[in-house]
């Protein structure tokens, strides 16, 4: 008699980050703290009156069927949020790994949001959506990058599937969607200029605030060639491709300090 088919039960991870920060005692304030699961919150001493923090996934990466949700506010005052390493999304068992990422910057405040960038292991899946609400006079700066495979290690991607949606909203109006799908089909035709032209890894840069014309042409002087920058209703929009890791993280650590006249975060620096 035949054994019957056993059936894999994978151990999933879920993480849950809510912060909120306002403006109390004339000064940048944590008001609400949760974490939940496998995310974590850090905080790092600043010297200027505003907040910044990691975020931290303690599960060591993410696998099919994963989730990972961040929620984050800030109104009045300057946050920063960034990731102590780079997220790694390993490869899929049983479905993807998902994302979701709310941001919201209320009245007179400024968000910085530049986690290192994502790696994708080779058979990797990710379904990630954020969604920024900006009110009228927010600032933001806001960078993601994606690299496919470590090329220190020899490695190639070959296999993925890849869902990567951002929807920003000034003032309750939706200004702008950044979509981008990636298939292991796509992947056969990644060296073209249509697609990533050869390189490994490509990076996202949104900005609002300030003289936008005098960010873009600022922004534009430090990409390297394989990168564009425009304005698209009110927003500096960048898309960079780089050959590897490290040379993407350089450009949108010049991105970030081209647009908000500060050093990348201090994870990026350790």
């Amino acid at each position: 008699m035949n054994a019957p088919h056993a059936t894999t039960l994978y151990q999933r991870s879920t993480g849950r980050i809510e912060l909120e920060v306002a403006e109390r005692d004339g000064r940048a304030s944590v008001r609400r703290a949760y974490q939940g699961g496998s995310g974590k919150l850090r905080f790092l001493r600043t010297v200027h009156d505003a907040v910044e923090a990691l975020v931290l996934n303690t599960a060591g990466g993410l696998a099919g069927g994963d989730r990972f949700e961040l929620s984050a506010t800030v109104a009045g005052r300057p946050l920063t949020l960034s990731t102590q390493a780079s997220e790694r999304v390993y490869r899929a068992e049983g479905g993807a790994a998902r994302v979701s990422q709310t941001l919201r910057v209320g009245a007179g405040g400024s968000l910085v949001h530049a986690p290192q960038p994502t790696i994708l292991f080779d058979a990797a899946a990710l379904v990630r959506r954020t969604r920024i609400d900006l009110a009228a006079d927010a600032q933001l700066t806001f960078c993601e990058g994606l690299v496919f495979g470590r090329a220190a290690m020899g490695e190639t991607v070959r296999s993925v599937h890849l869902r990567d949606r951002t929807d920003v909203y000034v003032d309750g109006t939706l200004a702008l969607v950044d979509a981008l799908r990636l298939d292991t089909e796509g992947l056969a035709d990644a060296g073209s200029p249509a697609m990533l032209g050869g390189n490994r890894a490509a990076g996202l840069v949104l900005h609002r605030g300030g003289d936008l014309k005098g960010a873009c042409e600022a922004v534009r002087q430090v990409l390297p060639p394989a990168a564009g920058v425009s304005i698209v209703r009110g927003l500096v929009v960048s898309r960079i491709l780089a050959p590897t890791h490290g040379a993407l993280q350089d450009a949108l650590a010049r991105a970030l300090t081209a647009l908000t006249g500060a050093p990348a975060p201090h994870s990026w620096q350790i």
